[in-house]
């Protein structure tokens, strides 16, 4: 009897846990929160590629087959054209600023009405844009693309060769990125300074570096790199810029950014800062 009541008790637990599971079910997928992070890519033509320079192609036009452009852009955001051809074969020069759209994926030359004026920026080449902004189609696509030329190429044509560029010595440096992931600083300043007299100094949160480097045109070369020999707790960004400056063979340089690159790799990069 006594055995008959425990069973029967048992049961009634059973029973009344299986009712409260079926009343109080677990949250769906849908309402399981969490908390990672994710990162948007902020990577844009504007601040990744090396858009700056004289770019040179034939343009089709409305009235006549095709018309030769060439294309200047500079660092202070101001741009210089030239046209030859068309149905009356005259040569044509227009100056004036460009602007970029808010994707940073095309620029906008700015005093240029009533005519196609944004060109998509995409490594080493502008892809001439229709009346709207869309991106042209179909056979005729391939024509609409203007090519970079590299510096012995541009100093052959009548471009205006006295435009100031960036050195990597003129400003200093902030390190944002590692290859293409955000670094977590550990301090807050992470920077790199490169001098005039071809020596650099860099510093990631614990030992600081110098060195040399020897650059020429986008080439770069560092060498004779030591460090003080401190210990920290976390010292991944500092073994991470090592690695980058020993690696670094280009770059990339505006008033905006510096990309450090292997090949065509980006290996770092940073933002720009008054020394």
């Amino acid at each position: 009897m006594k055995t008959t009541t425990i069973i029967l008790i048992a049961l009634l637990a059973l029973s009344c846990t299986k009712k409260k599971i079926a009343k109080d079910p677990p949250p769906a997928p849908t309402e399981i929160t969490s908390d990672t992070v994710v990162l948007q890519d902020e990577h844009s033509a504007q601040n990744s590629l090396d858009y700056l320079g004289m770019y040179r192609g034939s343009l089709p036009c409305a009235d006549c087959e095709t018309v030769e452009t060439s294309i200047e852009l500079t660092e202070d955001f101001h741009f210089w054209m030239i046209r030859s051809g068309g149905k009356e074969q005259k040569r044509e020069e227009i100056s004036g600023t460009y602007s970029w759209n808010e994707e940073g994926t095309t620029i906008i030359l700015d005093n240029l009405a009533g005519e196609p004026n944004q060109f998509l920026v995409t490594e080493n080449s502008l892809i001439q844009l229709d009346i709207n902004g869309n991106k042209i189609v179909g056979n005729q696509a391939e024509k609409y693309v203007l090519t970079k030329l590299n510096e012995a190429e541009a100093a052959k044509t009548d471009a205006r060769l006295g435009r100031e560029r960036t050195k990597i010595s003129d400003l200093g440096w902030v390190l944002t990125e590692f290859s293409d992931k955000p670094v977590k600083l550990v301090t807050d300043k992470v920077d790199l300074q490169f001098a005039t007299d071809n020596s650099f100094t860099a510093f990631a949160g614990c030992n600081r570096m110098r060195g040399n480097y020897k650059a020429a045109s986008a080439k770069i070369a560092i060498t004779n790199i030591i460090a003080t020999k401190m210990a920290c707790a976390d010292m991944e960004n500092e073994s991470r810029l090592l690695r980058v400056l020993e690696q670094t063979d280009n770059f990339v340089v505006n008033r905006e950014i510096l990309l450090l690159r292997n090949g065509e790799k980006v290996l770092a990069k940073f933002k720009s800062v008054q020394k």
